[in-house]
């Protein structure tokens, strides 16, 4: 066996762990931080992708915004309300919430790294 016939297992296995870190990740920011109602305020171009930029208000008053890491989706439009989810250490942390997104999107990458690590073990094997 050579350095690059097992590269095919290195990437599934690479590939399953930063999926189960993902999940975990949105995971305890979703069900741990508090949620506040945001107002959709701008639909901007981030790359190649159309993101939201939302606006909300922290529990002390203080209006922040924010442009979320979650594309938007053509149902989306300006001046409609979302459910955000405030990092309550920080509260000019924030993230729309999005269960597609958050938690669907890591666990399909799981299971593509799990795949990808069953045809390379049979290779090997």
């Amino acid at each position: 066996m050579t350095l690059f016939s097992s590269w095919p297992l290195l990437a599934g296995l690479i590939f399953a762990a930063m999926g189960v870190a993902f999940v975990r990740l949105s995971w305890q920011k979703y069900h741990h931080w508090p949620r506040v109602t945001g107002e959709v305020i701008a639909l901007v171009r981030v790359s190649v992708l159309r993101c939201p930029e939302i606006e909300y208000v922290d529990a002390g008053g203080t209006a922040h915004r924010f442009v979320s890491r979650m594309p938007y989706h053509q149902r989306l439009k300006i001046g409609e309300k979302v459910e955000v989810a405030v990092n309550p250490d920080n509260s000019a942390e924030a993230e729309r919430i999005n269960l597609i997104t958050a938690l669907i999107m890591p666990a399909l990458m799981v299971a593509f790294g799990v795949v990808v690590v069953m045809f390379a073990w049979s290779r090997i094997a």
